[in-house]
C-alpha cells in the first residue's frame, strides 16, 4: 500500500505510529533525491544521509553550524551525490572538501560561493578526482589563486560553467593559459577579478565559442579584449559588463553584428557608450529583454526611439541617471514596448507627470517602478499609479517631492507589497 504514496503522503504516514514510521522510511519508497536547507548542522547531515541514502543533490545556505565533520560523514555515505552546494558556510575548510573529492567521484556540480576558508588545495583535489565535474562555482572564495586554474589546465575537466567572481588573486596570465582547456564552457564569471585584463578575455573569446553567459564586470578591459568574444561567441545570450568604463560603442556594434541572440545586457557605468551603440543592439538583437544602462550619461532619446522601433520583447529597462533622456523619448518607448515589467527612471530628473500617465495607460504588465529623485512629478502621478496597473507591487519614490497625503494613500493601497 505504501508503495503507491508520494513523498508528501509518506511523511503523513510516518506520524501514524512508530511501526508505520519504520515502514514508511524504507529506502525503496519514493526516496528523496534532492534536499535544500537554509539552516543545517552536522547532526542534520548525519540524520539526513541515513534516512535518504539515495540523495543526489544537497543545497545548504548560510549555515555556520556545518563543519568539516559533517562533510566527512556526507562523503562516506553519499555515494550517489552528483550536485553539492554550500553557500556562506565559513566553517567548511579544505579538509572537508578533500574528503568529498576522495569519496564522491561521480560529482558533477560543486558550488561553494563565499565559503571563505576554501583554498586551492581542496579544489585541486576535486578537479583531480572528479572527472565528471562540469560546474564549479567559487564566487567570493578569496583564497583561490592561479593554482586552481593550473589544475584545470592539467586535468582538463569538461567544465561548462566556471564562476570565479571576486577571486581577486586570479591573474591575467592564468586565465589566458587555461582558456584552451575550457572549450566546452557555456557560462563564465570573472567579475571583480581585478588583475584580469584584455589578454585573458581575448583568449577566452578565441577558444570558448560556446559561451552563452559572461559576467566580467569591473575589469580593466577595452574593446580589444572583447573583440574575440563579439566575433566568435555567436550563441551569447547574456553579457554583464558593469563598470567596464573603457569600452566604447565599438563593442556594442560588434555584439549587434554577430551576437544576435543576445537577451540580457548589463552595461551600467559604461560611460563611453552612446545612443549609437545602444541603437545597434536594439536594431539587431531583436530578442533583447533586459537592458541596464545606469550612468550611461551619453545615452539620449535617440536610443529610446531605436528601442521603441525594434525591441518589442523588452521586459526590463534601467535608465538610472541617464540625464539626456526626456519625456519625448520615454513616451515613444512606453507606447511601443508594452511588455515592460521592470522600469527604473531614478534620477532622470526631466520627466514629468506625462510619463507616468503614459505608463499607466500602456504598461499593464509593469510590476516594479523606480522613480527616485524625479523632482517634476506631482501627486497626480501617485494617484494615477494607485488607481491603475494591477500587477504593480513594488515602487521606489524616495527623494521625490510628493506630499505626505499622496504617499499615505499609495501606502494604504493593498496591492503594493514594497513601497520605499
Amino acid at each position: 500500500m505504501l508503495s503507491f504514496l508520494d513523498r508528501q503522503n509518506l511523511c503523513v504516514a510516518k506520524r501514524v505510529s512508530r511501526a508505520w514510521r519504520i515502514l514508511a522510511s524504507h529506502p525503496t519508497l519514493a526516496p528523496w533525491k534532492s534536499l535544500r536547507f537554509t539552516r543545517c548542522s552536522d547532526s542534520i547531515i548525519r540524520h539526513m544521509i541515513q534516512q535518504c541514502p539515495l540523495l543526489t543533490r544537497i543545497d545548504v545556505l548560510h549555515s555556520n553550524e556545518v563543519t568539516d565533520a559533517g562533510l566527512v560523514i556526507l562523503s562516506l555515505h553519499g555515494f550517489h551525490l552528483r550536485s553539492l552546494s554550500f553557500c556562506w558556510c565559513d566553517r567548511i575548510t579544505d579538509a572537508g572538501i578533500k574528503s568529498i573529492a576522495r569519496h564522491c567521484s561521480q560529482l558533477t556540480d560543486l558550488h561553494l560561493p563565499y565559503c571563505h576558508s576554501i583554498g586551492d588545495e581542496s579544489i585541486c583535489c576535486i578537479i583531480e578526482h572528479c572527472p565528471r565535474l562540469s560546474s564549479l562555482e567559487l564566487t567570493g572564495c578569496t583564497l583561490i589563486t592561479n593554482i586552481t586554474l593550473q589544475a584545470i589546465s592539467i586535468f582538463h575537466p569538461h567544465l561548462t560553467s566556471l564562476l570565479l567572481s571576486t577571486c581577486s588573486e586570479i591573474g591575467d596570465d592564468a586565465v589566458h593559459n587555461v582558456a584552451p582547456s575550457l572549450t566546452d564552457l557555456k557560462s563564465l564569471a570573472l567579475s571583480c577579478c581585478n588583475i584580469v585584463a584584455d589578454k585573458a578575455i581575448d583568449n577566452i573569446g578565441t577558444f570558448c565559442h560556446y559561451l552563452r553567459s559572461i559576467f566580467i564586470g569591473h575589469l580593466n578591459i577595452t574593446d580589444y579584449g572583447l573583440r574575440a568574444i563579439t566575433e566568435h561567441c555567436t550563441n551569447l545570450v547574456s553579457l554583464h559588463i558593469p563598470g567596464c568604463d573603457k569600452l566604447t560603442d565599438n563593442t556594442l556594434i560588434g555584439l549587434a553584428r554577430n551576437c544576435t541572440k543576445l537577451v540580457s545586457l548589463d552595461a551600467c557605468y559604461c560611460f563611453l557608450f552612446t545612443s549609437v551603440g545602444v541603437g545597434s543592439i536594439a536594431e539587431k538583437c531583436k530578442n533583447i529583454r533586459a537592458l541596464s544602462l545606469t550612468k550611461c550619461v551619453n545615452v539620449d532619446d535617440t536610443a529610446l526611439r531605436a528601442l521603441a522601433l525594434h525591441a518589442h520583447e523588452l521586459r526590463s529597462l534601467n535608465l538610472t541617471s541617464c540625464q539626456h533622456v526626456t519625456n519625448s523619448g520615454l513616451l515613444e518607448l512606453i507606447s511601443s514596448c508594452t511588455n515592460l515589467c521592470d522600469l527604473n527612471l531614478s534620477y532622470v530628473t526631466s520627466i514629468t507627470d506625462d510619463t507616468i500617465f503614459a505608463i499607466c495607460h500602456s504598461l499593464f504588465h509593469l510590476s516594479s517602478l523606480h522613480i527616485l529623485n524625479c523632482p517634476y512629478l506631482s501627486d497626480a502621478s501617485l494617484c494615477a499609479l494607485t488607481d491603475s496597473l494591477p500587477d504593480l507591487t513594488s515602487i521606489h519614490i524616495s527623494k521625490s517631492t510628493f506630499s505626505n497625503d499622496a504617499i499615505h494613500i499609495l501606502a494604504t493601497s493593498k496591492k503594493f507589497m514594497y513601497l520605499y
